[in-house]
């Protein structure tokens, strides 16, 4: 198979002996050391018009690279390339590999067809079988087993009530009596993650249930169930899974009492799973499983390999991480969850079948080397460097998880934190402070400050929440020490009121158990440093909430959401809006004397609403002082803010930026007032 194309440009003289480039012909490829090394190619230019063979490798890893992640990997003109050897690749099952600079994902290893004694015994394998191998999975499976306990569920030593909250029962697909099966006990099942997509997925419901209760039935429904769930049965069979849990067969899709308990349960469902089987390819529940059902799969070449240099022969494989990029399953809300919390994971690609656990990652195109194995934890998960960061000097990767979460698609919007539902508890758990709308409380102030481009309104939940919208949200403010900023550049009290009127702090140790106070570093809510108000004349000094104001549901418009509200007093201006960009969804904002004070970005713009059409100034919430850095030591403070909406005694978040410190002497009328704010 040619690695790539031929090259256009001049042709580039190689060694004769060895058909490498000058520059190839020094990388020692049969004696490599046991560490890391860098290599240099030079100038890109050369390289791509290099007819070495390492050089078209070192391009078809850049290509594939592109193609899977629909990144552009830049080469500049004049730019140098670069590859790296690392004798212990994590991404290629901790083997040694070689991967391009900059682009981490695809690695360059020996290949089986190696003849030299000298040569690394871990290879890439020259062809992959039609159909799985489930005795060599059932090898990587139970090696997993006995080698890593970090994969190991404890399911088996805890209560049922205790792993599964508040379900009685766990139904599963026994699929050796070929029905549904309910139990009250831990068992050993498989779990199965994939995508509904528009097939018509047969589903369990109240009227089908007793019938699917009985022995023998699956044989009758087995041609109504999508081919994904089929080959999923199948496989459990020869793996010796007696028990398969999927959720259009385990839940009773037409029964809130069945299903609302389950949803709460669903990390759970998954993180005791012995093991997730992952439809990672195709676009519906009818996709199946490739290499389950004899003849479903054609026999696969492995990605192109050549002879470098006699008795060397070299071959690109991508990682795990990559092939799930290029994925539908990667863009679905409900699949991160189920990802992210599965202790053993085995995934099916068109052309591949991968297993990867907490300690270690195994392809069907690379051999199987255990001694490389659980040597270190493979980073596969979002939560596994996050558990250990101190809460009081990170947002631990809270933002960023919300960073790739938000930008996925779910069928029911209504489902935006159900679908998150289990991560969010462990990164409360992480933080040791409850979340409100999937706000942590303890750093409340910052997440605040979300942005993106294009939000939409998401009807059911708080506009101060991410949840409250869709789109892609971005933190992309400076990183800034927690703890000092909390406490030197914030000053609102929160206060929330429920839908029963109940009004309590967000944050308050005295409430919150959890909370460590020996650790009184974390400033948090109780220590905040009053408002220095630029006009000094302006009473900034009340925090309490009006205690008998009254929200009631039908003077409530539908944009509003009472359960919770915001309650706090804070510095308001107003401003108005000046070119605003109606593709980014962005403006400026200007004072009195027309002079642009600060930016910010619009949300909502493309709803139903006339908001953005007027020419009057908007009310703009100060928020808290945005961290300042070398460019703002002759601008003073800015303040980042909130343009509001108010429908019937309840505000709604309009857009968010940052405004300059004289925007609070530049104010419209009435403005600049201390006011009480109830946010929706």
């Amino acid at each position: 198979m040619e690695l790539a194309a031929e090259p256009k440009g001049p042709v580039i003289e190689e060694s004769l002996v060895t058909g490498l480039c000058s520059f190839c012909a020094k990388i020692p490829f049969k004696e490599l050391r046991h560490d890391t090394t860098r290599f240099n190619l030079g100038r890109s230019s050369r390289v791509l018009a290099s007819r070495c063979k390492f050089c078209r490798l070192v391009c078809y890893a850049r290509t594939l690279s592109q193609q899977m992640s629909g990144q552009n990997i830049h080469w500049s003109e004049g730019g140098e390339v670069e590859v790296d050897w690392n004798d212990n690749c994590l991404g290629f099952g901790g083997h040694g590999a070689f991967s391009l600079t900059g682009c981490w994902e695809v690695f360059i290893g020996f290949s089986s067809l190696n003849e030299a004694e000298n040569l690394p015994s871990y290879s890439l394998l020259p062809s992959l079988p039609g159909q799985l191998d489930t005795q060599r999975t059932l090898r990587w499976i139970d090696y997993c087993a006995s080698n890593h306990d970090g994969c190991v569920s404890l399911v088996h030593e805890i209560t049922f009530k205790d792993t599964f909250l508040g379900l009685n029962e766990l139904r599963f697909i026994d699929v050796v009596d070929s029905c549904l099966v309910e139990k009250r006990e831990p068992v050993e099942y498989a779990a199965l993650s994939y995508i509904w997509g528009s097939f018509p997925n047969f589903r369990l419901t109240q009227a089908n249930k007793p019938r699917l209760m009985r022995p023998g039935v699956l044989h009758s429904v087995w041609p109504l169930l999508p081919r994904t769930i089929r080959d999923a049965v199948s496989l459990c069979r020869v793996l010796r899974i007696r028990f398969l849990w999927v959720d259009s067969l385990c839940l009773v899709q037409n029964d809130y009492t069945d299903l609302e308990p389950s949803i709460r349960v669903m990390d759970r469902i998954y993180e005791h799973a012995w093991l997730t089987i992952v439809a990672a390819h195709g676009h519906d529940a009818n996709a199946g499983l490739p290499g389950v059902q004899e003849g479903d799969r054609h026999e696969m070449e492995c990605r192109p390999h050549g002879t470098v240099e006699p008795g060397v022969v070299l071959g690109a494989s991508p990682s795990l991480k990559l092939r799930l990029m290029g994925s539908l399953y990667q863009t679905r809300a409900w699949t991160l969850q189920e990802h992210e919390l599965s202790r053993r994971r085995l995934y099916f690609f068109k052309d591949e079948v991968i297993f990867c656990c907490r300690g270690a990652e195994c392809h069907e195109s690379w051999p199987d080397d255990p001694t490389r194995w659980g040597s270190k934890e493979i980073p596969s998960s979002l939560l596994s460097d996050t558990q250990t960061i101190h809460m009081g000097n990170s947002q631990c990767g809270y933002d960023d998880l919300l960073r790739g979460y938000t930008k996925r698609q779910m069928t029911n919007e209504s489902d935006v934190l159900n679908a998150l539902a289990g991560i969010i508890e462990r990164f409360t758990q992480c933080y040791r402070f409850p979340m409100l709308a999937g706000l942590p409380v303890g750093t409340f102030d910052w997440f605040l400050l979300f942005q993106g481009e294009r939000l939409r309104r998401r009807r059911g939940f708080p506009s101060f929440s991410w949840a409250g919208w869709r789109g892609k949200l971005n933190f992309s403010y400076s990183a800034v020490e927690m703890n000092e900023w909390l406490r030197d550049q914030t000053w609102i009290i929160w206060y929330k009121r429920d839908s029963a009127g109940a009004l309590s702090l967000i944050w308050d140790p005295l409430e919150n158990k959890s909370f460590p106070l020996e650790d009184m570093t974390f400033k948090g809510y109780r220590e905040r440093t009053p408002f220095s108000c630029p006009v000094p004349s302006i009473d900034t000094s009340r925090t309490t909430p009006t205690q008998n104001l009254v929200l009631l549901p039908d003077n409530t418009p539908e944009s509003s959401c009472l359960s919770p509200v915001l309650q706090f007093w804070t510095l308001v201006v107003y401003l108005k809006i000046q070119d605003l960009g109606v593709f980014r969804a962005d403006g400026s904002l200007v004072g009195m004397d027309g002079v642009i004070l600060g930016n910010t970005s619009l949300d909502g713009l493309d709803d139903a609403t006339t908001f953005f059409d007027s020419e009057n100034p908007v009310e703009v919430v100060l928020l808290s002082q945005r961290p300042r850095n070398i460019l703002d030591r002759r601008r003073g403070h800015r303040y980042y803010a909130m343009i509001i909406e108010w429908n019937n005694g309840v505000a709604e978040r309009r857009g968010l930026g940052v405004i300059e410190h004289d925007a609070v002497r530049q104010s419209f009328s009435p403005g600049p007032v201390w006011k009480e704010i109830v946010l929706g």
